[in-house]
């Protein structure tokens, strides 16, 4: 995955864009993460100029390192 500069890891191909974002969480808030995910996996496809028909967002927590992440994945036009 590369290196987004701004939190992000993606990972880009022919037919998706996939995207990780996480962040540590000493109090879970997954609807925090998943509003910020999602806002910034729309901005990243218009900066890297690629139109996504649809994100479809997983969201995980890691209670041992108070890390809650998140996946978008994206289908491609």
């Amino acid at each position: 995955m590369k290196d987004a500069d701004d939190g992000l890891n993606y990972s880009l191909d022919s037919e998706t864009l996939t995207i990780q974002y996480q962040e540590y969480q000493f109090v879970p808030d997954t609807k925090s993460l998943l509003i910020k995910c999602r806002k910034e996996s729309k901005n990243l496809a218009d900066k890297l100029s690629v139109d996504v028909t649809n994100f479809d967002y997983v969201t995980e927590r890691n209670a041992l390192l108070a890390i809650t992440s998140c996946i978008a994945f994206g289908e491609l036009e």
